[in-house]
């Protein structure tokens, strides 16, 4: 068994999510990514873990936005009715009411159920990325663009990038050559996301937006993990 950590520190407050993954699936595909067999531990996971590991190790790209609280992020066992994926998110977000789950055109996301993330709907004009090795890089360009970096500044806050998600290879080889190029026109924040996650083939970003800090400060971090 392979154990990844995520960690996601906003402002004073820490947390450390950890993913636990099994070795990946030999079973065939199918072509609907929510049948794709999910072979995890799922005993005393948070909510973003569970969906996180059930994403790689199904091998479907997506995205989650949380959220953290002062408590932190509450552990559960998730028992779901079979092995698909699809099951997976089901029992997770009917045990979790405060998050649900949509496929958006061939990407997962995991989204807050009744808090709003306007950062994550704004319109990009144009977006062309050649090139590109890696996901961060690809999320570092769309973060750099102007009207972005307006709303996430003016609603989010401060961006902690270390201690943020930190990437990781399930079967990353040294030295990879592989690149890839994404071209969108009038596409959002969530869009573009989920066509940087597609465009690697299996990436999953993750948004965490701090909501403990009494001071009045806004802060969150974004990063993409990978396989």
């Amino acid at each position: 068994m392979k154990v990844i950590t995520i960690l996601c520190q906003v402002g004073l407050a820490g947390s450390l999510l950890a993913v636990m993954m099994t070795p990946l699936s030999s079973e065939p595909r199918s072509q609907d990514p929510l049948t794709q067999p999910v072979h995890v531990n799922l005993e005393g996971v948070t909510t973003p873990d569970a969906v996180a590991q059930a994403l790689l190790e199904a091998r479907v790209p997506g995205g989650i936005t949380a959220l953290y609280y002062c408590g932190g992020f509450p552990t559960r066992s998730f028992k779901p009715a079979n092995s698909s994926l699809r099951a997976v998110l089901d029992v997770v977000v009917s045990s979790d009411p405060d998050y649900s789950w949509r496929l958006a055109d061939g990407a997962v996301n995991l989204v807050p159920r009744n808090i709003r993330i306007n950062f994550l709907d704004i319109h990009i004009p144009k977006l062309e990325l050649k090139d590109v090795k890696t996901p961060d890089e690809a999320l570092n360009m769309l973060m750099a663009l102007p009207e972005v970096q307006r709303q996430w500044q003016g609603e989010l806050g401060a961006r902690f990038v270390e201690g943020g998600a930190y990437a990781f290879g399930l079967n990353a080889t040294a030295g990879s050559e592989k690149t890839f190029s994404i071209a969108l026109n009038n596409a959002t924040v969530a869009e573009a996301l989920n066509a940087i996650a597609k465009a690697h083939g299996v990436a999953v970003w993750v948004l965490v937006k701090n909501e403990c800090d009494n001071s009045g400060r806004k802060s969150f971090s974004i990063k993409f993990i990978h396989g």
